[in-house]
This record gives structure tokens, C-alpha cells and sequence, in this order.
């Protein structure tokens, strides 16, 4: 699975960041209606029908993303103040 990530600008005082991007099987297509969430958090959006999704609002921090589908469990660390993250 690959998810492409992009977050926001380093975080300032009273500002929240975006994490977007779209999820892909392991035969490089998109998985539809799969759950992204950031563990701990209740930040949480499905994907599209072409894998694409979005979460906004985010706090300042470091997180774990997770993929979450039927036939799909998947957690990959954010690292803090990271403006553009490919996972594996």
C-alpha cells in the first residue's frame, strides 16, 4: 500500500494542519471508501472512489496514520512538523 501525505507548514501558535492524500493498493490502484484516521485523535475521513482523502484541523504534533478496510490494517508514524511525507 502506498499513501502519498502532504501536511501543512511547520506548526505556529494556534494554527492546525491538513493531512491529505490518496491511498493505493499494492497493485498501484486506488482503495475506495477506506477509513484514514490519526490514532489517538477522533480526525478521521474515508477515502473516495479514487482513494483520495482529506483530514483537517489537525493539531500540532507527531501522529500514527491509519488505513483502516476490509481487507486492509495499515499504521505508518507521522513525524512532527513534516511538510510532505511519502509512506512505505
Amino acid at each position: 500500500m502506498t499513501a502519498i501525505v502532504f501536511a501543512g507548514s511547520p506548526a505556529r501558535a494556534g494554527t492546525t494542519g491538513k493531512l491529505a492524500g490518496t491511498i493505493l493498493g499494492a497493485d498501484k490502484q486506488p482503495i475506495s471508501f477506506a477509513a484514514v484516521m490519526l490514532s489517538g485523535k477522533t480526525l478521521r475521513n474515508n477515502t473516495d472512489d479514487e482513494g483520495r482523502y482529506n483530514i483537517i484541523n489537525i493539531p500540532p504534533g507527531a501522529y500514527n496514520v491509519v488505513v483502516n478496510h476490509i481487507c486492509l490494517l495499515y499504521t505508518s508514524p507521522i513525524p512532527q512538523d513534516r511538510t510532505r511525507t511519502r509512506l512505505p
